[in-house]
C-alpha cells in the first residue's frame, strides 16, 4: 500500500506538484518511518526546494536504515557535493563502492572525483 503511495508521490513531483508530493511522502513516513523510498523522495524534494541540510540528514537516516542500498549513498553524496562538501561527498561515494561495488556506482564515483578536481582548478 505505501509503495503505491510513494509511486503516486513521485508522479506528483514529476508533474510539477512538489508540495503535494512532499505531503504524500510525509504521510507515508508518518505510518512507516523507515520506508526507504519515501525517505529518499522526501530528501530529494527538500533538496530541490532549497533545504539541502535537511536533505542530507534524511539521506544519512536512509543510509543507516539500509546500508546496502546504493541509491541512498548516491543521493547523499550528490547532495553533499551540491553543498560543496566535496571531501564528505567523496568519502560517502567511496563507502558506497565498498558496500555495493558495481559498474554504475563506480562510474558515478569517477564522475564525482572529476567534478571535484575541476572545482579545485576553478578555485585557483
Amino acid at each position: 500500500m505505501n509503495d503505491d503511495r510513494v509511486r503516486e508521490a513521485r508522479l506528483l513531483a514529476h508533474t510539477g506538484r512538489p508540495a503535494e508530493a512532499l505531503a504524500a511522502a510525509d504521510a507515508v513516513l508518518d505510518e512507516e518511518p523507515e520506508h526507504l523510498e519515501a525517505l529518499i523522495l522526501k530528501a530529494q524534494l527538500l533538496q530541490q526546494q532549497g533545504a539541502p541540510e535537511s536533505a542530507v540528514a534524511l539521506y544519512e537516516r536512509a543510509v543507516r536504515l539500509a546500508p546496502a542500498a546504493p541509491e541512498a549513498w548516491n543521493e547523499q553524496a550528490r547532495c553533499l557535493h551540491a553543498l560543496r562538501r566535496d571531501d564528505e561527498a567523496l568519502a560517502v561515494a567511496e563507502e558506497c563502492l565498498r558496500r555495493a561495488p558495481d559498474a554504475v556506482v563506480a562510474d558515478w564515483a569517477g564522475q564525482i572525483e572529476q567534478e571535484i578536481a575541476e572545482s579545485e582548478r576553478d578555485r585557483c
